[in-house]
């Protein structure tokens, strides 16, 4: 399968066209990117398969193509769970980029909210169906992050300290794994809350290795001399 290609006459200024589709892209988090030499809008699924598309509107006639990158990397059609949605999605912009009043335009630019929903109940009711998925999914990831990050930083905090104690507790008979332990330690607990504990432990470890070492010599000294 090729591209989605749609092709249709409109009787739209194209401020209208334009705004149109800045409020698609928007809402959509399409970015501007580069597509074999092409300059095109392309963002990421919530299933992780990357979407495509490019417009031009032209004496009156609107055309769009629309394809999802394939799983060798070159252009796929919009087959799949993800193409149906994104074919779904183009359909209600063909119809919506087609029904557009331009009374209703009230200006605006990509980055911003481009046709002012919150101002608007009826087409912000579009709006929020359209993109209801999207929004579910965005900060749905968002908070599985964030949750995941902290239960990474605090095991990783939980691991260091164990380490730390294990230097302590071999400071003493094996001073060379003691040190090898200290520096693993020390490198884990660095992005943790629990770094000044890590740097109290290790002193400590350094104090019984320096100690047990000090040890060691003189009771070298002591069995060459006497």
């Amino acid at each position: 399968m090729g591209r989605f290609i749609k092709e249709i006459q409109l009787n739209q200024p194209i401020d209208v066209v334009s705004m149109v589709m800045d409020d698609f892209v928007y809402h959509n988090h399409f970015f501007r990117t580069d597509w074999n030499g092409e300059m095109v809008f392309g963002v990421k699924d919530k299933r992780g398969k990357d979407w495509y598309l490019k417009w031009s509107y032209t004496a009156g006639v609107f055309h769009l193509e629309a394809w999802i990158k394939g799983v060798f990397g070159g252009e796929a059609g919009l087959g799949g769970s993800s193409g149906r949605v994104y074919r779904r999605e183009l359909h209600q912009l063909l119809s919506r980029i087609h029904g557009q009043s331009s009374d209703k335009i009230a200006g605006g630019h990509v980055g911003s909210d481009p046709l002012h929903h919150e101002g608007d109940d009826k087409n912000h009711e579009i709006w929020r169906q359209d993109t209801t998925w999207q929004g579910k999914d965005n900060v749905g990831t968002l908070i599985r992050d964030v949750n995941d990050a902290a239960k990474k930083t605090q095991n990783t905090g939980i691991s260091a300290v164990i380490l730390a104690a294990l230097a302590i507790f071999c400071a003493l008979q094996f001073p060379i794994v003691s040190l090898i332990l200290l520096g693993i330690s020390r490198k884990k607990a660095k992005s943790t809350g629990l770094y000044n504990v890590i740097k109290i432990m290790n002193i400590v470890a350094g104090i019984i290795i320096v100690g047990s070492v000090f040890v060691s010599i003189l009771n070298i000294l002591a069995a060459v001399f006497y």
